[in-house]
């Protein structure tokens, strides 16, 4: 759908719109909030239309219908899911109408529907599978590159007013799914394992948070979307933001060591895993069990005890567990997830635990990358009949260790089943990078001319371990365009989205052409407020009033769409945000 900016944004904002059945169709599968896909599937291809005679579009090819703001929305199969679309379908006549009361909101769910992907990933059907050492899908061996995505079901990185860890949003979950996706990845790690915290899954002992499901479930789906398989994490073994094995024990009153040995702790354990599989994604309709998106649960996360007087890996908590796992979630795999000593170097796996029928893959982490090590462990776990994972590694070499590239190849050579960098750090929904910094951070492509050669280093690995060749994404539109005065000239800042790697930069008198005054832009920092570019040559102007645009650009150098325009004027200090261009 194109748009044109208006010189009367009052007049924009009223006039009737008119959009095509496509356009139409994307808007309300772009606001769908929450429907499973089926519905949302019903919903997009039975649109009301009014009885008027269509006209030749100009804007979208095709016809164009004038869609009839007083039809009824279109119906769904249950209760639940007609209330989803009725919500929607007011939103859309809304935008329809003009009847939206904030401009800036109709813009934005116009600009969402356009850029809907329509080629976006099915959904896999078929589940991976261990045969032996080796995993399999659809019978062929399946080798995988990927990366930690840990924060998808409750995020530290951005906290309330509080100082509470919030919900991530939708934006940011689909960001990080596109940079997995833009590296070559096809597997990401997660974490379900949030207990003892108001917006945990399992607040309390036995009481579980039904809302707080709802980023996880949109995860979900979304990996689904973006051609990734999940592995998550059930529980961590350190007391960070989201609760550990320490909020199980607490809840008894029990030593840090009891979570290994004691059945009443086993026990809560393991009803929060219950919970957790049996839970029925509102976006997918499927059960986390029965999802083929979910490759695998891992045990916890890094579960060897450093402080514990008795670790308790005589295999029996990890037999526990798996078998419950099993149990509950027959096709899809279980991986052990007690991990090793980052000090360790040859001879690391627990191989108690190894010989269990119950667990598939073992999981391990490697602070510094070493190659000795992963060979080892390898060779460890294929003695055993089990997948080996490279669960985390630092991909910055942040704490020294062997040459990343020399560290994937041992990793190909090894027949380890795949290796997932920590971690990916997704885009802020207003500006810039969300800000994380444990000396593991992954902004896609890459903040400086190192990162973007390991970039390339983890994309022809991922090749090398038999991914499909990169799909083209399509490049979201910037947003949240901003344009300021500044005593340096004019500050220019957006919301940009991977898969772009740069971003190129227009500016125009008001009413005149637009021009390219910056190419080669990049926004992979943390804005704190500051423009991520600066228009110098602005202040040479004088009261000149200016408008400026952004366009993404992917390594291919395909741009996206222009963002909206952001005015400035030479009288006073403002930023305005008008119609989407269509040029």
């Amino acid at each position: 759908m194109t748009s044109t900016t208006s010189t009367a944004p009052q007049a924009w904002h009223r006039r009737r719109r008119t959009l095509t059945a496509a356009a139409a169709a994307a808007a309300v599968a772009a606001l769908l909030t929450p429907l499973p896909a089926h519905a949302a599937a019903e919903a997009s291809t039975s649109q009301p239309t009014s009885t008027s005679s269509p006209t030749n579009s100009t804007s979208g090819g095709g016809q164009t219908a004038a869609l009839d703001p007083d039809a009824p929305a279109p119906r769904a199969a249950n209760a639940e899911d007609q209330n989803a679309l009725e919500r929607a379908w007011q939103k859309v006549k809304d935008l329809i109408t003009g009847d939206d009361e904030d401009d800036t909101t109709s813009k934005d769910a116009e600009q969402a529907a356009d850029d809907v992907d329509p080629g976006t990933t099915q959904a896999p059907t078929t589940y991976v599978q261990r045969t032996g050492a080796d995993l399999t899908l659809d019978g062929a061996p399946f080798h995988f590159a990927g990366a930690d995505i840990y924060w998808l079901g409750l995020d530290d990185n951005v906290r309330d007013a509080a100082g509470q860890p919030t919900y991530p949003s939708h934006f940011r979950i689909d960001d990080a799914m596109r940079a997995a996706q833009a590296t070559g990845g096809t597997v990401v790690r997660t974490w379900a394992n949030s207990v003892g915290c108001a917006r945990c899954l399992q607040p309390e002992r036995g009481q579980f948070n039904e809302e707080a499901f709802e980023s996880l479930d949109y995860a979900v789906a979304s990996a689904g979307r973006h051609g990734q398989r999940l592995v998550i994490s059930l529980v961590d073994n350190w007391d960070f933001f989201h609760g550990s094995k320490h909020t199980y024990t607490d809840w008894r009153g029990l030593p840090e060591s009891a979570f290994f040995s004691d059945p009443q702790v086993i026990a809560d354990y393991q009803a929060h895993i219950t919970h957790v599989l049996d839970h029925k994604n509102r976006y997918t309709g499927l059960r986390y069990a029965d999802d083929p998106t979910i490759m695998a649960w891992e045990t916890g996360n890094e579960m060897w005890c450093e402080t514990c007087q008795d670790n308790f890996w005589d295999g029996s908590w990890t037999k526990a567990v798996a078998d419950h796992i099993k149990a509950q979630a027959p096709r899809q795999l279980v991986v052990d997830g007690h991990g090793t000593d980052p000090a360790c170097t040859t001879g690391c796996l627990h191989e108690a635990s190894l010989d269990l029928a119950s667990v598939d893959i073992v999981d391990d982490h490697h602070y510094p990358p070493v190659t000795a090590r992963v060979r080892s462990s390898a060779e460890t776990a294929r003695r055993h009949g089990k997948a080996y994972l490279v669960g985390e590694y630092d991909w910055r070499n942040a704490r020294g260790g062997d040459d990343l590239a020399a560290f994937l190849d041992a990793v190909r050579e090894s027949g380890a089943a795949g290796a997932l960098l920590w971690s990916i750090v997704p885009h802020a929904d207003d500006v810039g990078f969300v800000a994380h910094d444990d000396g593991f951070q992954y902004l896609w492509p890459g903040r400086n001319a190192d990162e973007r050669a390991r970039t390339a280093t983890l994309q022809a690995f991922a090749q090398q371990m038999g991914a499909p060749a990169p799909r083209e994404l399509p490049v979201p539109r910037p947003a949240k365009v901003k344009a300021i005065r500044t005593s340096e000239g004019v500050g220019v800042s957006w919301r940009g989205a991977a898969p772009a790697v740069s971003y190129t930069i227009q500016r125009r008198e008001e009413g005149g052409d637009f021009e390219t005054v910056a190419e080669d832009v990049t926004d992979t920092e943390v804005s704190d407020g500051k423009p991520l570019w600066t228009d110098t040559s602005a202040e040479a102007r004088g009261g000149d009033d200016l408008e400026y645009r952004v366009l993404g650009v992917d390594a291919q150098g395909t741009q996206s769409k222009p963002s909206a325009v952001a005015k400035v004027d030479g009288r006073k200090t403002r930023s305005k945000m008008s119609a989407p261009t269509s040029s």
